[in-house]
């Protein structure tokens, strides 16, 4: 039984109407599984995730959750490779071998920042309050590119010597 409500023109409801359906197709392709992952809240992995995406976004419906848990297992690791770039070049080389406590304490104090940043971010685009896409990816790729530079500048020095 299919029950579908009906409206006035003024936008409230008036009253349902039920009707008997035999079949009723409603996702093509569906595997419970990886809802059943999503509904729990566990992660998903990378392949029924892709799955799970491209399912909904065939039946043009709502996919945030699954694109931040898929930009999260994708884009996430990233940072840490541009951090250790950046936190290398940044350090004097005198300070890793004389003050290793304010060194640790700094390292992993800037890990931790960026990863509580990137973790709200990435409930943030759960929720759909900024698109999944762009809520890891941007601060992520922001981070690189600085790296990068910072490579590319170092490398430039160590050959005018």
């Amino acid at each position: 039984m299919v029950r579908t409500k009906l409206y006035d023109k003024k936008g409230q409801l008036v009253r349902f109407h039920d009707r008997e359906v035999k079949d009723l197709t409603v996702l093509r392709g569906y595997r419970p599984k990886i809802f059943k992952q999503i509904y729990e809240g566990r992660s998903l992995t990378i392949q029924d995730g892709l799955e799970a995406w491209s399912l909904l976004a065939r039946q043009g419906l709502d996919a945030d959750k699954i694109k931040a848990a898929l930009s999260n297992q994708l884009v996430m690791p990233l940072f840490a490779l541009g951090l250790l770039v950046i936190l290398f070049f940044k350090t004097p080389p005198y300070h890793r071998y004389i003050r290793k406590e304010r060194l640790w304490i700094i390292f992993l104090g800037s890990a931790m920042l960026f990863w509580g940043l990137l973790f709200a971010l990435y409930r943030l685009g759960v929720n759909g309050t900024i698109d999944p896409m762009f809520a890891q990816t941007v601060p992520v790729l922001f981070l690189l590119l600085f790296a990068l530079h910072l490579y590319r500048k170092e490398g430039r020095i160590e050959e005018l010597r």
